[in-house]
């Protein structure tokens, strides 16, 4: 049944018929791609000449897809304001030039215009594949080429840009779709003259490949690779941020994070050899893999077979059914400990872990905070849908999945005091679990936003049940409560030991009421002694990073994508 005649290959024919029918036509289409819509969440807008297919289009894509008809001008058109700045591929044509500045002032939505070879889409597996992309021509409006730092670079090609001098257009495309903006893709033939891959150099004195299992904008932006990717770019270091699986949050928060030095790439997508060659040979390079997935140890194997040093960075006890059940294999895990030139462990347990593993010396890296962003004084109002209770306002915000999460804990609490509120911040189970009338849901948040909830909290919580799975835990929460002044009631985890400001006790409900009469801990020393800065600096010692002073946190924006509803994909 998969011969020549069979239905898996009448099935690729007809996807073919229908690519090839699709790409020589004329729409304007939006389409978030499938490949990075949990991950980067992109729109895009695919622009034919005529308005044949269109039905076909409609057919074939998510609901972030649009399809409008733009016909070709007649003559030449008239426009007053300045023409946007263009990268261009050295053999790009004034037609192709012409072409995406004219979608681009025709489409006042629109972040950008590309003119690029284009291969048709495939199928992998189940999965549908996008083209690759070769640009040869980018138009960006200027606010865009302002707020990606390339104001300056405008108009000078792909030869240019490899001596160091500005970016590439490849590199200008992947920037603008990372930062969230809409770009229009005006495809023609492929033929390979031009290159799909960047080819700007990286000249930073260390560049970091972070091999993730979820994107940088996952649990609100606030994971430990995302908090340790900021604080690198702070520190001047070129990160490239690979995760492997596709975002599970089921809110959309339009997460982006803005920095001329990262770069985001599925981890399937990595190119070692070309990622080598981009990089300048004075640079430190390290590969830091979260999680010993078979896919990511097979890519940080390839990275380090072109010289990038590895380094497991241990944060969570993998083999717990609820965190690393779909994949976790010990032989896996003993192969990427024997790959990496530094271990790194998040706690005590995990450490012991590792030694056990390979005998080898482990490095201690507890969770940290980001001290810039949590601090005593919040930056807001006091946020609408948080509560203003006549007695404490008790607080959570994290991951709420799994079995780790103690929710009768959560419930005696709850009715042990009355007159308190318990603001849980976080994508809620479904259903949430039967809870008295003073416990709140109030979903996920931006990590950016969280100072405002967490430093009104009285007391933040950490609502977990006693295992070998919260033993190994070293809650990021806990830091970002401390930072903000709050003190901390938790069960009596080994990862909390010692630590001044969190009162451990078996009852949830008896950890609130001493923490609630104990002095408020010191926030400007628990940002000293926590923070990522403090963190990243013993990661630099122990690898041999080679970072600069702390510079501005990277901005992060929020650009939700577009959903239409079936009327309005074809206006």
């Amino acid at each position: 049944m998969t011969g020549s005649n069979g239905p898996v290959a009448r099935g690729w024919r007809t996807i073919r018929r229908i690519v090839r029918a699709c790409l020589p036509d004329a729409v304007v289409a939006r389409v978030r791609l499938h490949r990075y819509s949990r991950e980067f969440r992109t729109n895009v807008d695919v622009v034919l000449p005529t308005s044949r297919g269109a039905r076909r289009w409609l057919a074939t894509t998510p609901d972030t897809y649009r399809v409008v008809v733009q016909d070709e001008p007649a003559g030449e058109e008239r426009c007053d304001r300045p023409e946007p700045p263009v990268w261009t591929h050295a053999s790009a044509t004034s037609s192709e030039i012409a072409a995406a500045r004219r979608v681009l002032r025709r489409n006042p939505g629109l972040g950008l215009a590309v003119v690029a070879e284009a291969r048709v889409p495939r199928i992998r597996g189940r999965r549908r594949v996008e083209p690759d992309v070769a640009p040869c021509v980018v138009a960006l409006r200027q606010d865009v080429a302002d707020e990606l730092c390339l104001g300056d670079d405008r108009g000078v090609g792909i030869a240019d840009a490899v001596a160091g001098t500005v970016a590439d257009a490849v590199a200008v495309l992947e920037r603008a779709r990372d930062a969230g903006h809409r770009v229009a893709l005006v495809p023609q033939p492929w033929t390979g003259r031009i290159p799909a891959r960047r080819r700007d150099p990286i000249t930073a004195p260390t560049s970091v490949v972070v091999l993730a299992l979820v994107p940088l904008h996952d649990v609100g932006g606030g994971s430990r690779g995302a908090q340790l990717t900021r604080e690198l770019l702070r520190r001047g270091a070129h990160v490239l941020y690979a995760p492997l699986f596709a975002s599970a949050e089921p809110v959309d928060l339009g997460l982006r994070t803005l920095h001329d030095g990262l770069e985001q790439r599925r981890a399937g997508d990595l190119d070692p050899d070309a990622l080598a060659a981009r990089t300048h040979a004075g640079t430190r390079r390290i590969v830091l893999v979260e999680a010993p997935v078979p896919a990511l140890v097979e890519a940080a194997g390839a990275l380090a077979r072109t010289g990038a040093s590895v380094v497991y960075d241990l944060i969570d006890d993998w083999s717990d059914a609820d965190l690393g059940g779909a994949w976790y294999q010990p032989k896996v895990e003993r192969e990427l400990a024997a790959l990496a030139d530094v271990l790194v462990a998040s706690t005590p347990r995990l450490a012991h872990h590792l030694r056990q593993l390979c005998d080898r010396e482990v490095v201690l890296i507890p969770n940290g905070v980001d001290a810039d962003l949590f601090t005593p004084d919040p930056p807001g109002p006091w946020p609408g849908d948080l509560p203003r209770p006549d007695g404490l306002l008790l607080g959570y915000h994290g991951s709420m999945y799994g079995g780790w999460i103690d929710w009768d804990q959560l419930a005696t609490t709850a009715r042990d005091h009355p007159d308190a509120a318990l603001a849980l911040i976080g994508a809620p189970p479904d259903p949430p679990p039967p809870l008295p009338p003073n416990v709140h849901l109030l979903g996920l948040r931006a990590q950016i936003d969280l100072p405002d909830y967490v430093a009104r909290f009285d007391v933040g919580l950490v609502p977990f049940r006693v295992n070998p799975t919260t033993h190994a835990v070293s809650p990021l929460k806990v830091y970002e409560y401390l930072a903000c002044g709050v003190p901390v009631a938790a069960p009596p985890l080994e990862g909390l030991a010692g630590l001044t400001g969190v009162h451990r006790d078996a009852s949830l409900s008896r950890a609130v009421a001493a923490a609630a009469v104990a002095p408020r801990p010191d926030a400007a020393a628990a940002r000293a002694t926590h923070g990522w800065r403090a963190r990243l600096d013993v990661l630099a010692a122990a690898t041999g990073m080679v970072l600069g002073p702390r510079g501005p946190e990277p901005p992060t924006v929020l650009r939700e994508p577009v959903r239409y509803h079936r009327a309005g994909r074809r206006p």
